[in-house]
């Protein structure tokens, strides 16, 4: 008879056991299907907010995805979940450790100036839960953002498209590399450097010093027609950017006559901090 209510009881395990698998593979399809109907819903706002000209509009449209971006972000499947459909819309960045996950996008306003939106979705180090931030574009409010920390309340707003995942001792540095429409007449490129602080707020902004400048975050503005490279080489370890310059003497100071001058610079990581590097040879240096 024991041997029978041993097995029985091996059976009841095996049921609940099963029962749970069952139970989590269903909860894991409702979401995915969830997900999925309101990525839908997004392309279709953001196909919106590209035909109109109307700021007003787009401004509706725009709040519409992101209400569907946080009822979405709030399901911790999102945090895997690809968005193929809108990779023509959102930049989506993912960092090494696969703790973080970015999402940034633009709205081109009638003015010819863009406003950024954004969520960062963080999760604790066991890979479990997930945190999500909204950013809130404040870059026309921020007088000198330059040397400003910042947090997500108030962010430099811009497309980021690389994600750099460093680390000293035991604090990560997650390195942003962006890109911002600004208006017609010139473009900025960012870096910007995010952490987080021991309760896991973010905190935008590290220390720098390019060319005996100090700043907090690294703004690079030039002329709107001219193209700027600024990229991480992995084999190198080196943020690779071109040095700007007026194209005349008499433009100093005014970025919108600025562009490459067929040099490069650079950043190499080194003890929580990006150190600068003068004149790259890239001819014969993989930098």
């Amino acid at each position: 008879m024991q041997i029978y209510k041993n097995i029985d009881k091996c059976l009841l395990k095996i049921l609940l056991i099963f029962l749970v698998f069952v139970s989590s593979e269903s909860f894991s399809q409702s979401g995915l299907i969830n997900i999925k109907s309101k990525e839908e819903l997004i392309l279709s706002d953001f196909t919106k907010i590209i035909s109109s000209k109307s700021d007003s509009l787009k401004e509706i449209y725009n709040s519409e995805i992101l209400s569907y971006f946080t009822q979405i972000l709030e399901d911790d499947l999102a945090f895997d979940y690809k968005f193929d459909t809108l990779k023509n819309y959102v930049s989506i960045l993912f960092s090494d450790d696969n703790l973080l996950k970015v999402y940034t996008w633009g709205v081109s306003l009638s003015n010819g100036e863009y406003k950024y939106y954004g969520f960062l979705q963080h999760r604790n180090k066991k890979k479990v839960k997930s945190t999500i931030y909204s950013l809130s574009d404040k870059s026309k409010e921020i007088e000198n953002p330059e040397m400003e920390l910042l947090t997500n309340e108030n962010w430099y707003g811009a497309l980021y498209y690389e994600l750099i995942t460093t680390k000293s001792g035991k604090k990560k540095y997650y390195t942003l590399l962006g890109w911002d429409g600004n208006n017609d007449f010139s473009t900025k490129k960012i870096i910007e450097v995010l952490t987080f602080n021991g309760s896991e707020k973010p905190k935008f902004g590290s220390s720098f010093e390019i060319e005996k400048k100090k700043s907090k975050r690294v703004i690079f503005e030039y002329n709107t027609q001219a193209k700027m490279t600024l990229s991480f080489n992995s084999e190198a370890n080196t943020i690779v950017f071109d040095h700007l310059s007026p194209s005349d003497p008499k433009f100093e100071g005014m970025y919108q006559y600025y562009g490459p001058d067929f040099s490069y610079d650079g950043l190499k990581f080194d003890d929580g901090f990006w150190i600068y590097l003068p004149d790259l040879d890239i001819r014969n240096k993989k930098e």
